[in-house]
């Protein structure tokens, strides 16, 4: 029984004790954003694709594989085009806090069944020009992915929230 307690007030102090990194990318152009929203009449997924210069997520690891997963990151990777990626929503515990300077964007759109004539690409490729009026135009967001290509910057976060390099 003592020892079971032991280890539960341990683990509490461990977790209580957990370091906040802010994680962001070393190298601009390099953080990709897909926003990906469906039809609410039609069988459509729309993608959108936007590439941003500089993305800023906190993330406090939630065990040690996650917080080794942060800060040994930069080892297999040198630029944009090493490794998978680092996805921030792989992790428990995140924030996402801003993407900067968008610098490109495409859209596509998939249908599941439905085949699209020119002109009704078009028509809803027209109608994408502002994500806020996509719900007016039957629109509904389903999901969102952030992946960062290439080296991160991590800063330990301290009490103070001052931030450290880590």
């Amino acid at each position: 029984m003592f020892v079971s307690q032991l280890l539960m007030m341990t683990s509490w102090i461990r977790w209580l004790e957990m370091t906040t990194y802010t994680v962001s990318n070393k190298h601009k152009k390099a953080v990709q954003e897909t926003l990906y929203y469906s039809h609410r009449e039609k069988d459509l997924v729309l993608e959108i694709y936007n590439l941003w210069r500089w993305g800023v997520w906190d993330i406090t690891p939630t065990n040690q594989e996650e917080e080794q997963r942060i800060l040994n990151h930069n080892d297999d990777v040198t630029d944009r085009n090493d490794g998978d990626g680092f996805d921030p929503s792989l992790f428990e515990d995140y924030e996402f806090i801003e993407t900067t300077d968008c610098c490109d964007n495409d859209m596509t759109i998939k249908s599941n069944g439905v085949e699209l004539s020119e002109t009704e690409f078009q028509k809803i490729m027209d109608e994408t020009d502002d994500c806020w009026e996509l719900e007016e135009n039957g629109w509904d967001m389903i999901d969102s992915e952030h992946i960062i290509w290439g080296p991160l910057l991590v800063q330990q976060i301290d009490d103070d929230s001052v931030p450290k390099v880590g």
